[in-house]
């Protein structure tokens, strides 16, 4: 795999955990929005949240697909 440009959740295959360690991302940690609202209204910091669908992961710097 060259890029990620957004991403999506298989609903059959989470369980509907509020923080994970998806497969095939590894070294990433998933939250739900549940768990996102959470560490806003607590104020929770040293960490960056990003919705999966603006995730973006490109190393070549090749651009999102045609």
């Amino acid at each position: 795999m060259d890029s990620v440009h957004g991403f999506a959740l298989n609903g059959e295959t989470w369980q509907g955990e509020d923080v994970f360690r998806p497969r095939g991302k590894q070294g990433s940690i998933l939250i739900s929005e549940r768990f996102a609202e959470f560490v806003k209204q607590h104020g929770f910091t040293n960490m960056k949240l990003i919705p999966t669908e603006e995730y973006v992961w490109d190393p070549l710097r090749k651009g999102p697909p045609a």
